[in-house]
C-alpha cells in the first residue's frame, strides 16, 4: 500500500520530453492529418516515405547512430508530433531516437533475403502516431560482416522527397565527420518553424487572393471527371491498396523528347507532362483532363536544405485538341504550366473547398492520377558515407493516395518511371500494357511532332482493352460435381 501511495505522489504529469516551440501547422500539413483521421490507418500508412540504404564496407555503427542523434538535433521537423486537432505542430527540444538493430548474419541466404523483405516491408507499412510521434522510425539491418541495410522511414507530414535528399547527405557528411572523430562541418540548419511562418502568413494576403482566383476560374464551369479503364469493379468506398512497378524508359526515345521540347522551348518537365497527357487522353477517349503535378516550396521561400513537408499538389486541367499539332500543344502548355507555378501557393484541400466539388465516397476528388517528374542526377549521387559504398532504394508502398501515381526520375541506367497503383483497380499486367503504349506514343510523337494529335495517336490499346476485358462465358450446363469430376480427369496429380 506504502509503495502504491509513493507512486502516486511521485507521479509527474508534466514528466517526457520538453517542448521547444508550438506553431500553427500549414494548410498542406493539417489537410494531410485530416485525411489521416478520417482514412483511418491505411489513409496513415499511404503518406509513409520509406527507403533503405544499402551500405557496402565496415560500418561504425557508433558514429551512424551520434549522426543520426545530431541530424534529428539540427532539423526541428524531425523532433516534431502533431495536436489531436491538426492544427499545431509540437517541436521538442531533444527526442532522440535509437537505431533499431537486427542482425541477419548468422541466417541463410535464403532466410536472410525472405527476413530482409519481411522487415523492410513492414517498416514501410509502419503506422505512426502523428499526435505522440515520432514520425521518424530508424533501423538497421546487419546482413555480413561488411553489408549491412539502413532503413528510414518517415510520415509525410513532416518530409517530402526533397527533405529525403538533405537527410542523406547531411548523415552522410556527419558519419563521415564521427567515423574520422572530426567535428562535422554544416551550416546552421533551416527552420521549418521559420517556413510554416511564411506560408501561413501568405495567406492572408491579396496575392494569396489572386492564386486562388486562377484556379476559382479554371474550374469555374465544370470539372472533370478523368475515368481511366480499370481491371475491377470499383468499389463504393475508396481503398489505398497499392502497389509498385518500375518500368525503364528507351534513352534515345527519352532524348529525342528532350531535344523536341528544347526546340519549343519547353523544359523536360513540360515535354513529359504533355505527352503524357495526350497519352491519357489516348486511354480514356476525354478531351478535358485533369493531372496532379507535384511541386516543392522550398525554393519559393529560399530555404533549400529545409527538411520538412514543403509541396503542394498542382490540379493541372488540359483540354486535348487533336487537330493541333505536338509541337503547338507542347508551345502552348509550356505558357499554361508556367502560369500554374506561378500560382502554386494554393493548398490542394482549400481549392477542392473553394471550388465545391460534390464528393464521391469511391474516388480521390479531381486528381486519380499524379506525376513527380524529378528527371535530374540520380539522388544516390548527391551523398556519401565515408569508406562505404552505397545503393539507394525506395522502399515498397502497400498503401498510397491516387489511383495511379508516376514518379519519373533518372536512375544510374537511365531514364525510369516508378509507377504507383491502386490494386482494388488495376492489375500489374495492365499498367505495363499502359505503359508499353505510352512509350509506343512517345516514339510517334518524336518522329514527327508537326504531325496532328489525331494522325499520330493510335486506337490499337483501347481496342485489345476492350478485348482483354471481354470475359463473358456461357454459364456451364452440368451440375458442379461433373465439373469437379472432368477437372479431377484433367490433372489428377
Amino acid at each position: 500500500m506504502n509503495a502504491e501511495i509513493q507512486d502516486i505522489t511521485t507521479f509527474n504529469p508534466f514528466s517526457g520530453p520538453k517542448i521547444d516551440r508550438i506553431i500553427r501547422t500549414t494548410r498542406a500539413q493539417s489537410e494531410l492529418l485530416i485525411d489521416c483521421m478520417l482514412g483511418g490507418d491505411d489513409a496513415n500508412r499511404a503518406y509513409n516515405i520509406s527507403y533503405s540504404l544499402k551500405l557496402t564496407g565496415v560500418l561504425n555503427q557508433a558514429a551512424l547512430q551520434r549522426a543520426l542523434l545530431a541530424l534529428i538535433q539540427r532539423h526541428e521537423s524531425l523532433r516534431a508530433s502533431f495536436s489531436e486537432d491538426g492544427r499545431y505542430m509540437i517541436i521538442f527540444q531533444d527526442r532522440p531516437i535509437v537505431m533499431a538493430f537486427q542482425d541477419l548474419s548468422n541466417l541463410s541466404d535464403i532466410d536472410k533475403a525472405a527476413s530482409k523483405t519481411n522487415f523492410i516491408k513492414a517498416d514501410a507499412s509502419h503506422c505512426f502516431n502523428v499526435i505522440q510521434g515520432p514520425l521518424l522510425k530508424v533501423s538497421l539491418l546487419q546482413l555480413d560482416a561488411e553489408e549491412q541495410v539502413l532503413v528510414l522511414t518517415c510520415h509525410h507530414t513532416i518530409c517530402d522527397g526533397l527533405s529525403v535528399d538533405t537527410v542523406l547527405k547531411e548523415l552522410g557528411i556527419l558519419y563521415g565527420a564521427y567515423a574520422q572523430n572530426q567535428e562535422p562541418t554544416l551550416p546552421e540548419a533551416l527552420k521549418y518553424s521559420v517556413f510554416a511562418e511564411k506560408e501561413n502568413r501568405f495567406t492572408q494576403t491579396e496575392a494569396y487572393k489572386k492564386e486562388l482566383m486562377y484556379w476559382e476560374h479554371m474550374y469555374k464551369n465544370k470539372v472533370p471527371k478523368v475515368a481511366l479503364p480499370i481491371d475491377y469493379v470499383r468499389p463504393t468506398l475508396r481503398t489505398y491498396n497499392n502497389e509498385k512497378c518500375y518500368y525503364k524508359l528507351n534513352k534515345t526515345r527519352f532524348e529525342a523528347l528532350k531535344q523536341t521540347g528544347i526546340k519549343n522551348g519547353c523544359s523536360i518537365v513540360t515535354s513529359f507532362l504533355a505527352a503524357f497527357e495526350i497519352f491519357l487522353h489516348q486511354q480514356t477517349g476525354q478531351n478535358d483532363l485533369v493531372i496532379g503535378l507535384s511541386t516543392s516550396r522550398h525554393a519559393h521561400h529560399s530555404m533549400m536544405g529545409m527538411i520538412g513537408h514543403c509541396v503542394n499538389l498542382l490540379p493541372l486541367r488540359s483540354t486535348i485538341d487533336t487537330s493541333l499539332t505536338f509541337e503547338t500543344y507542347l508551345k502552348h502548355r509550356k505558357t499554361q504550366v508556367f502560369d500554374a507555378y506561378e500560382n502554386q501557393s494554393i493548398s490542394f484541400g482549400h481549392l477542392l473547398q473553394t471550388i465545391g466539388i460534390p464528393r464521391d465516397p469511391s474516388r480521390i476528388p479531381l486528381v486519380p492520377v499524379m506525376m513527380n517528374i524529378e528527371f535530374g542526377n540520380a539522388p544516390e549521387n548527391a551523398f556519401s558515407f565515408y569508406g562505404l559504398s552505397h545503393e539507394l532504394i525506395h522502399n515498397p508502398k502497400p498503401y498510397g493516395t491516387f489511383e495511379i501515381e508516376v514518379q519519373a526520375f533518372m536512375s544510374k541506367e537511365g531514364p525510369y518511371l516508378r509507377l504507383h497503383y491502386n490494386t482494388t483497380l488495376f492489375k500489374e499486367a495492365t499498367i505495363t500494357r499502359m505503359m508499353d503504349a505510352f512509350e509506343a506514343l512517345l516514339e510517334a510523337l518524336v518522329a514527327d511532332p508537326n504531325k496532328s494529335i489525331s494522325e499520330i495517336i493510335s486506337a490499337d490499346y483501347l481496342d485489345s482493352y476492350q478485348k482483354l476485358n471481354a470475359t463473358e462465358v456461357d454459364y456451364p450446363s452440368q451440375p458442379l460435381h461433373e465439373l469437379l469430376r472432368t477437372q479431377a480427369e484433367q490433372s489428377p496429380d
